[in-house]
């Protein structure tokens, strides 16, 4: 894989390295795709004769060619794989980013990166519709571990932070876009990636749409093990917990949550409940548990009026401060930053004056705190922006060279 698929480095200064995520930018006068064509091309055939492709889609088609076809690949074990080896050599076809120029490459969303904590070398993306890829030397190359798994749609991708061996994947893209794909349930894996073992089918496959996953979590005090660690896992119907590796799920807070995030106080939690449908976003707001995710209530002070999708970030160096971005749901327009001095007790809002997702805050809005300085903040929306200020002012970093694309996802350190 190469920088063309959608992955940038910024060095933003030692130690810390931001990724972020893109394609080269468009620049005046070059052709411009059409979402809507694309979408009618793609989408539509496949849906055919519904509206939506049906949860289980993809896996029914499998199973059913798995029976009617055994010979094929996916209907053989690992063992029988050895006969799909051939000494014939092979040129790569696809996938590839689409050359619209010789100065611009366009090819897919990245959702979602995990950087090994102790080996910033290992890192693991999550493709909005292209699997799990991981890296060993930083970037350079890139091998995809998912492409024989139940799903390719992938919403985040966890690593264990006492074993980074262990990884989970929420498969599923909760973007709330048309050309994002609904999942399987998680992806575990105890071997780096090697093999994978699905979970949470029959909990996050449903008829209500659940099968998307906006954030999974591992909890730091019993991380380490494959029986034993509690995970979470945000989706479009609440938020899941399972207090065996990923074995189990059970249901904790309902809503669509669009974020969730730990701090290093015990047991400490947060949980964005982020409709961007004005229809449902009377419920929508922070809720913060204390109890390691069995109980949830929601934090009072929070604006109320307007309230759409929400991100949050919080940065070990400053465990109190919450920092958040609210869309607002009648423009889809950005609401507002609100930042939090005190674990969510009392909210003020900051001018954020300079950052902007333009009128997609339902569908790309992001936000990360330096990992050492807390008043250094970073977001990812239409483009990517830096506050040094704790979100008074942004800058934009993103575009001003023009090499990468808008439309930011995601952000790492």
């Amino acid at each position: 894989m190469t920088a063309a698929h959608g992955v940038r480095r910024l060095w933003l200064g030692a130690p810390a390295i931001a990724l972020a995520l893109g394609m080269v930018s468009p620049r005046a006068g070059a052709q411009q795709d059409d979402p809507r064509a694309r979408y009618d091309a793609f989408y539509r055939p496949r849906a055919f004769p519904l509206d939506r492709v049906p949860d289980g889609a993809l896996q029914a088609a499998l199973t059913r060619m798995q029976a009617q076809w055994p010979q094929t690949r996916t209907g053989r074990s690992a063992p029988s794989l050895s006969s799909f080896v051939s000494s014939q050599s092979w040129s790569a076809l696809g996938p590839a980013p689409i050359t619209v120029s010789a100065s611009q490459n366009y090819a897919g969303r990245i959702n979602s990166i995990a950087v090994h904590p102790t080996n910033s070398q290992i890192i693991y993306i999550g493709a909005a519709s292209g699997g799990v890829w991981k890296t060993t030397n930083g970037g350079t190359s890139w091998t995809p571990l998912t492409d024989n798994e139940c799903g390719l749609a992938m919403g985040s991708v966890a690593l264990d932070p006492v074993n980074p061996q262990i990884v989970y994947a929420g498969t599923g893209e909760e973007n709330f876009n048309l050309g994002g794909y609904q999942g399987c349930g998680i992806l575990v894996s105890t071997n780096g990636g090697t093999s994978w073992t699905p979970s949470g089918g029959s909990t996050f496959v449903a008829s209500s749409h659940s099968a998307t996953i906006a954030k999974m979590l591992v909890d730091r005090a019993t991380a380490g093990s494959t029986s034993t660690t509690i995970v979470f896992a945000a989706s479009v119907t609440g938020v899941y917990r399972s207090p065996d590796s990923g074995t189990t799920w059970t249901q904790v807070l309902s809503g669509t949550i669009t974020d969730l995030i730990t701090t290093p106080n015990a047991g400490e939690l947060y949980a964005a409940v982020g409709s961007i449908y004005s229809s449902n976003s009377a419920g929508n707001g922070v809720f913060k548990s204390v109890d390691n995710g069995l109980t949830w209530s929601r934090l009072a002070g929070f604006p109320t009026s307007n309230v759409g999708r929400i991100s949050l970030a919080v940065t070990a160096a400053a465990p109190v401060v919450l920092y958040a971005t609210v869309e607002n749901v009648s423009t889809s327009k950005l609401l507002g930053v609100w930042t939090s001095p005190d674990n969510g007790t009392t909210w003020n809002s900051v001018a954020a004056t300079g950052a902007s997702c333009n009128s997609q805050c339902w569908y790309d809005m992001y936000l990360a705190v330096d990992p050492t300085t807390p008043t250094t903040i970073y977001f990812g929306g239409y483009s990517i922006y830096k506050s040094t200020n704790s979100g008074a002012t942004f800058s934009d970093i993103g575009s001003g060279g023009g090499t990468i694309h808008v439309d930011h996802h995601a952000l790492a350190f």
